[in-house]
């Protein structure tokens, strides 16, 4: 783990992010203007994946403990052609009950930008918009969310807060069910020198290749 001065030093600025289309904001993109100013932790997820679904809680908790002051974005890039499929996307978004956005990545543009290799890939940016830890498979919440407790004490009142949309644009009219359990940990957080995966690249069980069975 890097001391801020070192994070300053490496800084890689944040890919756009881009896609089909985003589920979960009413119909809205989610572009620099939103996230200008704000924590934002990206979740590389496909469907299929059974580590990503156990992830969801992992997210879920960081989610309740940070508040406003943490936006979470999920991006679903799928593995498999038959994952792309619009509405597999918007039924699985419904069906293991994710309540943040998601952008519907079925071309792994994004993907591809932030040099993800393995499934779930979290990405943690700065308020800056630079991207400052990634790692692959489970079990990364707490330093996680020590690194965000870092963010916030640094970037203090400016830290912008609140919904990303104004009141009642935000949100798809359908409330999602169900989730997953939570599972297990591999390899640990890596300070963000690129935007490639340096620690817990997802071998075994607690992730899944991009190349290899689901």
């Amino acid at each position: 783990m890097q001391d801020p001065s070192a994070r300053q030093r490496s800084r890689v600025r944040a890919p756009a992010l881009r896609g089909r289309g985003w589920l979960g904001t009413g119909g809205r993109d989610v572009g620099v203007d939103e996230l200008r100013g704000r924590i934002v932790l990206l979740d590389f997820w496909t469907a299929g994946c059974v580590n990503c679904l156990r992830v969801l809680d992992e997210l879920a908790v960081l989610e309740d403990l940070h508040g406003d002051a943490l936006v979470v974005l999920g991006v679903h890039s799928p593995k498999f052609e038959h994952e792309a499929r619009p509405e597999a996307v918007a039924a699985a978004v419904h069906r293991h009950d994710v309540r943040h956005p998601v952008l519907d990545d079925a071309d792994r543009v994004t993907w591809d930008a932030y040099a993800a290799r393995a499934w779930p890939t979290l990405v943690l940016v700065d308020p800056r918009g630079y991207v400052i830890a990634q790692a692959s498979g489970e079990g990364h919440g707490p330093e996680l969310s020590a690194l965000v407790d870092e963010l916030v004490a640094e970037y203090g009142a400016a830290l912008r807060r609140g919904p990303l949309f104004a009141s009642g644009e935000g949100r798809e009219s359908h409330l999602p069910v169900g989730r997953g359990q939570p599972g297990g940990r591999d390899g640990g957080l890596s300070p963000a020198v690129d935007v490639r995966p340096r620690v817990g690249d997802g071998r075994g069980a607690a992730g899944d290749r991009r190349r290899g069975a689901a």
